[in-house]
């Protein structure tokens, strides 16, 4: 079997988690990669509200599932009430703070019996999460789906914080790219504990996105992203600046992506002929979103989108991607290096 001290620790079949994507991580999904044997998260958006959280923890345990985890927003917490305190009762087994300072609710996550993950961009971020007491750092390259302040690719972050943080700190998961067996064979022979995994299961019948958004995702090409800030300018969503999202490249986003420090400055307008500009934008957005119209609405995904090309369930996913992890691995340790080479 293919294991590591976290995926021991948590009992898991394989080292895979399931990225908390707010939207297409639902309860089902988690309990469907839990269900697998990997852990499934549950993804909180800005606006969730805490009967929401405690309706998809509930739906993440509902199969029996005892090893699931749940992600927020950092940022969001303040205006979401309630939200942490239903996290602790549910006693999930890891919970994600990301996209800002984990520090004032990683006792919180503790007193639930959690561990307590933090996704970081760069190696000083890893040591500020290791700091602020961390169990694990999620090692999140550019290029992830959705919401980041990714600028360096996942191999080059993961060495670097592998470099900077001992080993008997934290556990070091990586994220980013990782679609297949060959990814995460290949973040676990650098040195990561785990993957952490969230556009591989974006066209799978348990993530909770339309139809239409799913069949996005699986005509895309790795090629086919762009990191932007438009959507959530345009939609009125306060995502910090810091953190644009990775989505699919549409019309929407080539139209206004070179205009983005325009909408920003009609955003943070008062004038009433700014306020019209973005109202106007705005609408188009709403109702593209309404009609599942994709070639302006958003769709959160990584650069492994290219690498989703079938519709198949979560737990498929994650059995695929765990076994053929395995047969890489099996592949790589029988390699030799013939005694010539070492001969000067």
């Amino acid at each position: 079997m293919l294991q590591t001290s976290f995926s021991r620790f948590l009992g898991l079949r394989y080292p895979i988690v399931g990225a908390p994507m707010a939207g297409p991580g639902s309860g089902r999904l988690a309990s469907f990669v839990s269900g697998a044997g990997g852990l499934g998260m549950v993804g909180v958006g800005s606006r969730a509200t805490s009967k929401w959280v405690r309706g998809q923890l509930d739906a993440a345990s509902s199969m029996g599932q005892q090893r699931w985890g749940v992600g927020v927003q950092v940022w969001a917490l303040p205006n979401q009430p309630g939200v942490m305190d239903e996290i602790e009762i549910a006693r999930p087994a890891l919970v994600s703070l990301s996209f800002g300072d984990p520090s004032p609710y990683i006792d919180q996550v503790h007193r639930a019996g959690a561990l307590a993950a933090s996704q970081v961009n760069t190696v000083a971020d890893a040591r500020k999460a290791v700091d602020a007491g961390v169990d694990v750092v999620v090692v999140q390259g550019a290029e992830a789906g959705g919401h980041h302040a990714g600028q360096v690719a996942t191999l080059p972050l993961l060495q670097g914080v592998l470099e900077a943080v001992e080993y008997d700190e934290v556990y070091v998961l990586a994220g980013g790219g990782i679609g297949t067996g060959r990814g995460l064979a290949a973040v676990l022979a650098a040195g990561a504990e785990a993957g952490w995994i969230g556009t591989a299961f974006l066209a799978t019948p348990e993530a909770h996105s339309p139809l239409l958004a799913k069949m996005a995702v699986l005509s895309a090409k790795e090629t086919d992203t762009i990191h932007t800030r438009v959507f959530d300018l345009v939609g009125g969503i306060d995502w910090p600046e810091r953190y644009p999202g990775r989505a699919l490249r549409n019309s929407f986003a080539r139209t206004w992506h070179p205009r983005e420090a325009e909408l920003a400055e009609w955003a943070q307008g008062s004038d009433p002929e700014s306020a019209g500009r973005l109202a106007a934008v705005k609408d188009e957005l709403t109702k593209a979103t309404k009609a599942e119209d994709y070639d302006v609405a958003v769709v959160y995904a990584g650069q492994a989108a290219g690498l989703v090309r079938d519709e198949r369930r979560a737990d498929e996913v994650v059995r695929s991607i765990g076994e053929d992890a395995e047969r890489c691995l099996r592949a790589a340790a029988e390699l030799c290096v013939p005694d010539e080479w070492f001969r000067g």
